[in-house]
C-alpha cells in the first residue's frame, strides 16, 4: 500500500504506543523512552492539541462528543483535558504510586443537566458556573453539574490499590485488591480494565507473579455512595457560601452603623459648639476644657432649667425644624437597615448553618462509612459552639439597635418640643406648623431618657452598639477561619474535606489507608454471595466467573482479547439471569399491585445494605404508602427466611427519615423540611418531593408557622425513636439549644425571643 508523502506524519521521539478516540478524530502519542506524549487531531497537519513533557503512564479517550481525555502520569496525578481547546480542566491525585490502569464507566442512556449545544445534549463533566470562583474546593466542586448521570474513574496502581472517583475529581472508595482477594504477600498489578455494557460489573485483568487474574466488581454499590459524596459536598460548599453571605452582611451592617453615627455625633457636635460658644467666659472662669452636654440635658429634664448654651441652640433649631425631622428620619433609616439584616439575612443563615454543620456531624459520626471523607467531629462541634455564641450576639445586637431608635427618637422629640417652647414662649405655637410635624404626635419619655443620660456618657449607647457590632464581625471572621481554606490551609475542616474529595492526604495517611480498607474490605469477595442472593444460582453455576486464571502468560494484545471474552459472556449470561430475575418479579406485582423496583428497595433494605435503597427510593415513580405495615408485608414477599420482616420496615423508615432533605436550599427553612418528611414518609415517595421549589407558596407566612408550632413538632415528636442510632447521638446539642443562658441569650426577651427559640428548638429537632 502506497502512503501519500503530504498525509506522513512525524513525532519529535520515538513512538511507544499510540491510542484512538472511539470518534478516530483523535488520537495520542506516548514516546518509548523520553517524557514526551502528545494529543493530535486527525487532520493534514496533525496539529497537536495538547503536548506534554511530563511522564505519562495511562490515558484513555471518554466516549463521549466532547472528546475529553483523562491521562495519568507517572507521578500518580490523573489531568482532565477538554480535547477541544486543549486545555487543562483539572488535575488530582490518585496516590502515591505510578498508575497502572483507568477506566471510565459512563451511561449513555441517560442525559445529565448538561448545557446544550447545537451537536445535541453534552453528558460529562459539564462545569458548574459560580459568581466567586476563587476558592479552592469550588474548582472542584464544578464537576457536579452531571451527577445525575455520573462519570466514575477506576485508577489501579502499582501498589494493588484501586481508587474509584466520581465525575473524575470525588473519592467514591479506595481499596486494596490484595487485602479483597485474599492474597497477601502477592504483587498485583493491574493491566487492564473494562465495563459490562450494563455497567453492571467492572472486570479486571492483573498479573500475580507467573499468572494472571481476572476479577469483577459489582459497580452498583456506586450508586448510594455518590450521593452520598454530592450531599456531603454540597452541604460544604453551601455552608461556606452562607459564611460569606453572613460576613458581607457584617460589612453592610457596619456601613448603615457608620452613617448613622457620623448623623449621633454631628448632632452631639452642634449642640456642645453652640453650649461652648454662649458660655465661653463662664468656662474659662472655671478653667474647664469641655462642656458635657450630658449634665445640661439632666438639668433641663429634671428641673427644667435651660442654660444660655442651650437657649441658643434651640433658638436655631426652631428655624430649621424641618432639618432636624430628617436627621431624625436619616437616623431611624440606618438603624432600621441594621435590623432588617441582622433577622432577615445573617440571623436566618446563622440558623441555615447550624443545620448544615449538624448534618455533617451526622454523618462524621458513621465512621464506618464515612471516614475516608475526612470529617472531623471535634472541628465541627467547635464551628457549632461558635456559631451559637455568635447567634446569641446577634441577638443582643439587634436588641441594642431597637434600643438605639428608641433612644434617638426619644431624644429628638424632646428636643422637638422644647424648640416650640423656646420659639412660641407661654403662648400657643401655629397650628398649622405643629400638625404638619411628625415628632410631635409622639410624646417623649422623659424617664429613658435620664436612665440613659445616667447610667453611660453615652446618649444613645452608640458606642455599646459599635462595640457589639466590631465583636459580632470579628467573631464572624474566626469563625470562617473554620470553613474557609484560602485562609487557613491544612488545619481546617473545609480543608480537609476539600483534600478527601481530591484524593489528597488528610491527616495521618496510615490511619486513612486502614479505615479504607474495613470500609471495603470485602466488595470483591462478597460477588457470590450477590449472585446467590438476587440470582438464586447454585456455586457451581457462577464460581467460572470469578475464580482466578490460573498458569496463563499473555500479551498485551491477548490481555485485550481475553478481557473481551470474558465481559461478552457475563453479558450474555447477564440478559438471560436478568429476563428470569424479571419474569418472577411481575408475576410478584401483578398479584400485589407493586412495582418490581419496590420489591428490589425493599429486598436490599433487608440485607442490610442501608445506603443503596436510598437511590431506589428516590426513582420510584409507584405511590407507597409506608404507614400501612400490611402494604410492606405484601412487599416482602420473596425475602428470605432469616430476615425479620419487623426490622425490615424499621429500617425502611429510618433511611427515608435519613434520606429526604432539602437537598436544594433555595428557601432555606425548616418548612421545606416539614412538607418533604411528611409528604414522603405519610403520603407518597416521589422524586418531585425531593423538590423544596415545588413547596414555595405565595403566602406562606402564617402557614409556616403554623406547621413549625405544630405539625412537624408533633411529627418529630412521635418518630424521634425511629431514627438511628449513630443520628440521635448527634443530636446533644439540642440541650444546648434549650438552654438559653448557657449562651448568653437575654432573659427577657419577650414573646420575639420565644417565636424565634421555638422555631430553632423544632429545627434541630427535625434534623
Amino acid at each position: 500500500m502506497e502512503v501519500e508523502e503530504s498525509n506522513q506524519q512525524t513525532f519529535s521521539a520515538d513512538i511507544g504506543s499510540v491510542v484512538w478516540c472511539p470518534s478516530m478524530e483523535l488520537y495520542g502519542v506516548i514516546a518509548k523512552d523520553e517524557p514526551v506524549f502528545e494529543i493530535r487531531r486527525c487532520d493534514v497537519n496533525s496539529q497537536a492539541v495538547f503536548p506534554s513533557e511530563k511522564e505519562v503512564s495511562q490515558f484513555m479517550f471518554m466516549d463521549d462528543k466532547a472528546l475529553r481525555t483523562i491521562i495519568a502520569y507517572k507521578d500518580s496525578s490523573l489531568v482532565i483535558v477538554n480535547t477541544d481547546d486543549g486545555t487543562e480542566m483539572d488535575e488530582i491525585m490518585a496516590g502515591k504510586s505510578p498508575i497502572t490502569a483507568i477506566e471510565v464507566m459512563t451511561s449513555a442512556e441517560e442525559r445529565s443537566r448538561g448545557k446544550k449545544s447545537k451537536k445535541g445534549t453534552e453528558k460529562y463533566l459539564l462545569p458548574i458556573e459560580f459568581k466567586e470562583s476563587t476558592k479552592k474546593f469550588k474548582r472542584k466542586l464544578r464537576y457536579l453539574e452531571g451527577y445525575q448521570n455520573p462519570v466514575f474513574c477506576f485508577v489501579a496502581n502499582e501498589e494493588g490499590q484501586l481508587s474509584i472517583y466520581m465525575n473524575g475529581a470525588f473519592p467514591v472508595t479506595h481499596l486494596s485488591i490484595a487485602n479483597t482477594m485474599q492474597l497477601e504477600g502477592h504483587d498485583i498489578l493491574v493491566k487492564k480494565m473494562k465495563t459490562t455494557k450494563d455497567l453492571s460489573k467492572l472486570f479486571m485483568l492483573s498479573n500475580i507473579g507467573p499468572s494472571s487474574l481476572l476479577m469483577t466488581l459489582d459497580t452498583r454499590f456506586l450508586g448510594y455512595k455518590s450521593g452520598a459524596i454530592h450531599a456531603m459536598a454540597k452541604l460544604i460548599y453551601e455552608s461556606n457560601e452562607y459564611v460569606s453571605f453572613i460576613q458581607k452582611n457584617y460589612e453592610q451592617c457596619w456601613t448603615f452603623f457608620s452613617k448613622a453615627l457620623k448623623k449621633y455625633n454631628a448632632e452631639l457636635f452642634l449642640i456642645e459648639k453652640a453650649c461652648l460658644k454662649a458660655e465661653k467666659a463662664l468656662y474659662e472662669k472655671q478653667e474647664k476644657k469641655s462642656k458635657d452636654v450630658r449634665e445640661d440635658l439632666k438639668m433641663m429634664i429634671m428641673y427644667s432649667h435651660m442654660t444660655k448654651g442651650f437657649e441658643s441652640y434651640l433658638s436655631k433649631i426652631a428655624t430649621e425644624r424641618k432639618e432636624l425631622v430628617k436627621r431624625d428620619e436619616i437616623i431611624q433609616t440606618e438603624l432600621e437597615e441594621i435590623l432588617k439584616v441582622i433577622t432577615k439575612d445573617i440571623m436566618t443563615s446563622i440558623e441555615v448553618i447550624l443545620l448544615k454543620l449538624s448534618t455533617l456531624r451526622s454523618y462524621s459520626l458513621i465512621k464506618e462509612k464515612y471516614q475516608i471523607l475526612g470529617l472531623d467531629t471535634e472541628m465541627i462541634d467547635q464551628a457549632i459552639e461558635k456559631l451559637f455564641v455568635l447567634y446569641a450576639k446577634s441577638e443582643q445586637l439587634n436588641l441594642n439597635v431597637v434600643e438605639a431608635k428608641l433612644n434617638t427618637k426619644n431624644f429628638y422629640t424632646f428636643i422637638n418640643k422644647l424648640s416650640f417652647k423656646i420659639d412660641n414662649g407661654d403662648g400657643a405655637p401655629d397650628e398649622s406648623e405643629y400638625a404638619l410635624n411628625p415628632l410631635n404626635k409622639i410624646i417623649y419619655d422623659s424617664t429613658r431618657l435620664l436612665k440613659f443620660l445616667e447610667s453611660d456618657k453615652d446618649l444613645f449607647k452608640m458606642n455599646n452598639l459599635k462595640s457589639l457590632l466590631e465583636k459580632s464581625s470579628g467573631m464572624m471572621s474566626t469563625f470562617s477561619k473554620t470553613l474557609d481554606t484560602s485562609k487557613t490551609p491544612d488545619k481546617t475542616l473545609m480543608d480537609n474535606l476539600v483534600k478527601a474529595f481530591a484524593g489528597k492526604k488528610i491527616s495521618d495517611s496510615e490511619e486513612r489507608e486502614s479505615h479504607s480498607q474495613e470500609k471495603i474490605s470485602s466488595i470483591v469477595a462478597e460477588i457470590k454471595e450477590i449472585f446467590q442472593q438476587i440470582y438464586k444460582l447454585p456455586e457451581s453455576r457462577i464460581s467460572k466467573y470469578y475464580q482466578p486464571l490460573q498458569k496463563i502468560q499473555l500479551t498485551s494484545s491477548e490481555n485485550d482479547q481475553v478481557l473481551d471474552f470474558y465481559v461478552d459472556s457475563f453479558n450474555e449470561f447477564d440478559a438471560k439471569e436478568e429476563s428470569k430475575l424479571r419474569k418472577r418479579e411481575v408475576n410478584l406485582c401483578d398479584r400485589n399491585g407493586y412495582k418490581s423496583d419496590v420489591i428490589t428497595a425493599v429486598k436490599y433494605c433487608c440485607r442490610n445494605d442501608i445506603n443503596v435503597i436510598c437511590i431506589y427510593f428516590q426513582r420510584l415513580d409507584k405511590k407507597l404508602d409506608l404507614s400501612d405495615s400490611h402494604s410492606i408485608n405484601l412487599c416482602l414477599y420473596e425475602i428470605p427466611e432469616n430476615y425479620d420482616i419487623t426490622e425490615a420496615v424499621f429500617h425502611t423508615k429510618n433511611i427515608l427519615l435519613g434520606i429526604l432533605r432539602p437537598w436544594d436550599d433555595s428557601e432555606s427553612n425548616s418548612y421545606i423540611l416539614k412538607i418533604n418528611l411528611e409528604k414522603a414518609v405519610f403520603k407518597e415517595i416521589s422524586t418531585d418531593d425531593l423538590n423544596p421549589n415545588r413547596n414555595n407558596s405565595d403566602d406562606g407566612s402564617e402557614d409556616e408557622e403554623k406547621c413549625m408550632e405544630y405539625n412537624l413538632e408533633e411529627f418529630v415528636k412521635a418518630n424521634f425513636d425511629e431514627f438511628p442510632r449513630e443520628v440521635i447521638q448527634s443530636h446533644d446539642i439540642i440541650e444546648k439549644i434549650n438552654d438559653r443562658d448557657a449562651y448568653g441569650l437575654a432573659s427577657s426577651g419577650g414573646k420575639q425571643w420565644s417565636v424565634v427559640h421555638k422555631r430553632r428548638n423544632v429545627l434541630f429537632r427535625s434534623i
